[in-house]
């Protein structure tokens, strides 16, 4: 059993099959065919169940397996009501294809929570998160991403960040920029 949940926004709405995918080969495709939220793949036959969550607004998917019953939320509506995923899921990944996806929160963890609850849950990550700016704790790191895997960490100290055709620099997440001379 294990518990995923994903903030994330997409670029576009345009059937582009971006998509949460499961080690087990299963796809919930956050834009599918029609601006449908579907499920496919890893045994699963394709299935539309609920329309697709809005491009360019911030949004929290949660999924969660519970005694081999997978289910799904967009913000605390029943996306993807209860069904049968065998097999080991021991890691996902974001799958933008022909979108481009900002990512706020992506994290997989062992357990099942309850569809339907999640709401309190994601409460008590944001206060979390909240708790941590206070204290002056590194904040997630919201990323951009185009059709690979997707890595997430918390960043306080300097980071260093490659540009494309440039060179690398160094820049701090908290606080000001560190520029080096």
């Amino acid at each position: 059993d294990f518990t995923l949940t994903l903030a994330f926004k997409l670029r576009w709405s345009a059937a582009t099959n971006a998509s949460v995918e499961l080690s087990t080969g299963a796809h919930i495709l956050l834009d599918g065919p029609g601006g449908k939220l579907c499920t496919s793949g890893g045994g699963w036959p394709f299935v539309e169940h609920a329309d697709a969550p809005a491009h360019r607004r911030w949004h929290t998917l949660v999924v969660a397996r519970r005694g081999g019953l997978l289910s799904a939320e967009v913000d605390g509506v029943i996306a993807v009501p209860p069904q049968e995923l065998p097999g080991e899921v021991s890691w996902a990944q974001v799958r933008p294809w022909r979108n481009h996806m900002r990512v706020r929160e992506f994290v997989l963890t062992p357990g099942g929570a309850t569809i339907g609850r999640a709401g309190s849950q994601l409460a008590a990550a944001e206060e979390r998160e909240r708790h941590d700016a206070r204290e002056g704790r590194g904040a997630p790191v919201e990323e951009e991403h185009r059709g690979g895997p997707v890595e997430k960490e918390r960043r306080s100290g300097p980071v260093e960040k490659e540009r494309r055709g440039g060179p690398v620099e160094k820049e701090r997440r908290i606080g000001p920029v560190e520029k080096e001379r």
